[in-house]
Formats: structure tokens, sequence, C-alpha cells
């Protein structure tokens, strides 16, 4: 065993992971600001005489750009012997690191792994003054502040939310500065806003790929439209068709939403229980809300993803607005906990 710095490596001899392998014990290491876990039954066996596990404060060697700002040191993971020394996306280490320097709210703080010359966001919780990073890689990860201004959000109702999912890395804007709030979102934008902000959540494809006639493989959004549809987010507006640059309506934007939230939690397919009316009722236009629309609607209001609009109304066919889809989009990362 070695510490030094904040940085710990232990060495451990066969005959012990063989051990801890056979009991099925998790291994952690801790230092003053951060600590990994990996389980040792997903060590596998090993011919190795000793293996050793470090965890602990390094140098990034990376650059990254002026509207960064580091609030940690950079820590790495590394192995030799049985533990998994590869950098990729996804590993067996679950990763927390202590945020040093906090300015304000630390759900705004973003981790990031370094990747070839760069580095990449990836998807972390957020405990107090401590990020959470499950299924990580070997390699060296950091946590940053990410600041991005928009020249026509300060005055609006969605201001604090857009900044927050704009800091997040969620959402992005145009190349002239602005985030165009109120401008109608197409079912084709939200659903690649949807899949961008799960695609490294680990999550599994319970239908194969579609062939929409007005997603090609050549359509920008392709990738975005195939990957939610074989989550089960979306679905076409009829077999061959998926209509992507229709505008998205409240109710449909609420229904995929509520598909995301049970998909995070793992409780695909379920919407409220009881009578799915009974949340509906509050909303003077309540008889516009289609049926097939109902029971996930009602899940939405009652999970206070989505809420009416002035004078008690749903408005549920009307057009949803780039910040609305923001709103939602954000209710639903902070009521699966993955801010």
């Amino acid at each position: 065993m070695m510490g030094l710095d904040d940085k710990l490596s232990v060495q451990f001899s066969k005959n012990l992971l063989d051990a801890l392998r056979t009991k099925g014990i998790e291994i952690q290491l801790f230092t003053e600001n951060s600590s990994v876990a990996i389980s040792a039954s997903s060590l596998g066996t090993s011919g190795y005489a000793d293996s050793t596990l470090t965890v602990g404060r390094v140098i990034g060697k990376s650059k990254y750009g002026a509207e960064y700002t580091p609030v940690t040191s950079a820590v790495g993971i590394s192995g030799m012997g049985a533990f998994p020394n590869t950098t990729s996306e996804s590993g067996p280490y679950t990763l927390k690191m202590k945020i040093a320097v906090s300015t304000g709210d630390n759900r705004k703080s973003n981790v990031y792994q370094e990747a070839g010359k760069g580095w990449s966001l990836i998807s972390s919780q957020t405990h107090e003054d401590t990020k959470r990073i499950s299924n990580v890689s070997a390699g060296n990860y950091m946590i940053m502040d990410y600041v991005k201004h928009f020249i026509d959000i300060n005055n609006h109702w969605a201001f604090d939310l857009v900044d927050f999912m704009a800091r997040k890395q969620f959402v992005t804007g145009y190349s002239d500065d602005t985030f165009r709030p109120d401008r109608y979102i197409t079912r084709s934008e939200f659903t690649t806003m949807l899949v961008r902000v799960m695609n490294d959540k680990g999550l599994k494809a319970i239908r194969g790929e579609v062939n929409f006639q007005d997603v090609p493989p050549s359509d920008w959004a392709f990738s975005y439209v195939n990957e939610g549809y074989k989550l089960g987010l979306v679905t076409g507006t009829s077999p061959e068709t998926f209509e992507p640059t229709r505008n998205i309506s409240r109710e449909e934007m609420a229904a995929i939403a509520v598909r995301a939230m049970n998909l995070l939690r793992g409780e695909a397919g379920k919407n409220a229980v009881g009578d799915v009316n009974s949340l509906l009722t509050q909303y003077t236009d309540q008889d516009d809300i289609s049926r097939w629309a109902r029971p996930e609607l009602t899940l939405a209001v009652k999970e206070k993803i989505i809420e009416g609009v002035i004078g008690n109304r749903m408005e549920p066919k009307s057009f949803a607005t780039r910040a609305q889809a923001t709103v939602v989009l954000y209710k639903v990362l902070e009521a699966t906990d993955n801010l």
C-alpha cells in the first residue's frame, strides 16, 4: 500500500483477489478527495501473481477552453494485473470526487473524462459536495464549471432553468449566441435533445431499429430518432413515417418525457395508477387532451414534469417551445436524480 499527495495504490495478491471474488466483495479505495470502487466478482480469474489498483490526483495533459473552469484537480484511475486499465466510454469502476471549490449549486458542475487531446462530458450524480460517476473505465477525470451566455434569455421566464441546462451542456443554442426560447421545437429536435442526455446512462434497447421513410440515414437526426425509437421513447405517426419536422405538441412532449423518466427509473411502461382523469379535471380544456395521451399526461402532472398555462389550461394541442422543452427535460432529470 502506498499513499502520497492524495493518491493511493494498493497491491493485491492472487490469493486475496480470489478470496474477495469468491465472496463477491466490493473493493474500495479512499483518498482525501476521491474514492474508487469495483466489484471483485467483475475481475474474473487471473494468473497474475499480484495486481495493483490506484486512484488519486494526477496531472491532466489535455487543454480545455476558456469557458471551462476546473473546480477540482484531475483524478486518475489505473490498474495493473487483474484490474482493467483500458480507457473507454464505460467500465467496471465507480468513482467519487469531492468538489474542492464550490460556486454555489454543485449540480451545475460537470464531470469530464480526458479523451485524446480534450475532455469529454460524462454523466454524474450530485450528492452535496460529491460527484458520483458510475460504470467508468480507467483514465483521468476532472470536475469543471462550464458557462455559456445566451443574449436573448436574460428577461425570459425560463432563464434560470435554461441557464442551468446550458451549463450542464444538455441544451445548445445557435451560432449567433441566441437560444431562441420561444421558437417552436420539432419532433426530431425534442427527440434529439432527450436522447443526448440519456445516451451514456447504460440503457438497453427494448426493440429493434426502425426505418422511417421520412428520416433517411442522411438526415441529421437519423441516429437520434432511431435510438429514441429503440429505447421506447418515441413512435412513428404511422409504421412508415415519423414527421420529424412537424412541431411537437405539449401532450406529445409530456408523453415522451414520462417514458424517459420511467426508463431512467427502471419502470418502463408505467403510467398513473387509478383514475387517469382525476388529475386532469383541474384544467378547463381537459376535453381537448387526446385519449392516448391521458395516462402519460396524468403521470406527468402528478410528477410535476409539466404544468398548465395561464387560466388553468393545459393546451395539449399547442406547440411546445424550446424553453418549455428545456424545462420539461430539467424536471425529468431532477425527478430521476440525474443532475
